[in-house]
C-alpha cells in the first residue's frame, strides 16, 4: 500500500466493529432506560423493533454492518482518489 491511502478493507472492518458495538451498547442501554432519548433514537436509525429484543439485535446489527460497508465505500475510496489527484 502507498503512503498516504486508506485500506478499504482495514477501514471497512474498524468501521463495521465501531458503529455494531456502538449499536449493541445502545441497544442494551435502551432496553434498560427505555425513557432515555439517544439510545432509543440510535436503535430506531437501524431497526424499527424495540429494544432489547431479539430481533432489534439482529436486524440492527445487520442494518449496521451494510450502512458502515456504504460508508467504508463512500469515504474510503473518495479519500483514496482525492490523494491520487493531489499528490
Amino acid at each position: 500500500m502507498s503512503k498516504g491511502k486508506i485500506d478499504v478493507l482495514a477501514f471497512g472492518v474498524a468501521m463495521s466493529g465501531a458503529l455494531v458495538s456502538a449499536f449493541v451498547a445502545c441497544n442494551i442501554i435502551a432496553a434498560l432506560y427505555p425513557g432515555l432519548r439517544f439510545p432509543c433514537c440510535w436503535v430506531g436509525l437501524f431497526t424499527s423493533k424495540s429494544p432489547g429484543s431479539h430481533a432489534s439485535f439482529t436486524e440492527g446489527i445487520i442494518a449496521t454492518i451494510l450502512m458502515s460497508w456504504f460508508i467504508t465505500g463512500f469515504f474510503a475510496i473518495a479519500y483514496n482518489n482525492l490523494t491520487r489527484r493531489v499528490s
